[in-house]
């Protein structure tokens, strides 16, 4: 879901309970706001909130983030595919290719990976499938959950069972020599 930015709702909820109970694993963009926030429908309950990261795996600094992060996955510098002929805005022309960058182009990168394992392991309740999405990510920021990347960046090699690497975590700094938040010196 590439929406956002609604205020919560008990309706919403239900809705995406009752979804999930059918099968359904659904996926939101965190949103792209540059803070801290609750951005709806992606925090929902039964909902896998999307931060976006930069090709090199940094955090992307117009990415919303916060507790309702459950996953990151590249959203920077996205080719795809533009309007040629627009009738929004006045624009009439653009080309038909353009980088783009935002927390809707990291969600399909997870909806992707999901479809992935929903199809390497097609008896996978929905809960299983997020497990297993969950439990294969690289852990990216702070070890474990923070609430920029939040569990990690998806690998989709490691949700479907590939035995890969995973990359290489910083040591940590001089104010930061553990690489703890807790703990930061």
């Amino acid at each position: 879901m590439s929406v956002g930015g609604y205020p919560y709702s008990q309706v919403m909820q239900d809705a995406v309970n009752y979804a999930f109970a059918k099968g359904a694993v659904l996926v939101g963009a965190a949103g792209n706001n540059r803070r801290e926030e609750r951005f709806y429908p992606a925090s929902y309950a039964n909902v896998i909130s999307v931060s976006g990261t930069q090709p090199d795996d940094e955090f992307s600094n117009w990415s919303s983030y916060g507790p309702a992060v459950d996953v990151s996955a590249p959203g920077s510098s996205v080719l795809t595919t533009n309007c040629f002929k627009c009738t929004y805005a006045d624009h009439d022309s653009w080309g038909h290719h353009i980088l783009i960058s935002g927390t809707s182009f990291a969600t399909p990168n997870v909806s992707g990976v999901l479809a992935l394992i929903r199809a390497r392991f097609p008896d996978a309740t929905p809960q299983q499938v997020v497990n297993r999405l969950f439990n294969t990510v690289d852990d990216l920021g702070y070890p474990g959950w923070d609430n920029r990347y939040g569990r990690g960046r998806v690998n989709a090699n490691r949700a479907l069972g590939a035995n890969v690497a995973g990359p290489v975590v910083s040591g940590g700094d001089g104010f930061e020599v553990n690489n703890s938040l807790g703990a930061a010196v």
